[in-house]
């Protein structure tokens, strides 16, 4: 979950399974490929709205 503002996406914290408190206030879902990965500042990502 994130929280698109025209310009960039803000990214929540770890989000585990079944917790819904990531939801509140995001208004995107990012798109990342499965498995762990490091994302800096600026990279960019598929987001649905």
């Amino acid at each position: 979950m994130g929280f698109f503002d025209g310009k960039g996406v803000r990214m929540y914290g770890k989000q585990r399974n079944a917790q819904m408190k990531y939801g509140i206030g995001s208004n995107c879902v990012v798109i990342l490929p499965p498995g762990p990965a490091v994302y800096q500042a600026g990279e960019e990502v598929e987001i649905l709205l």
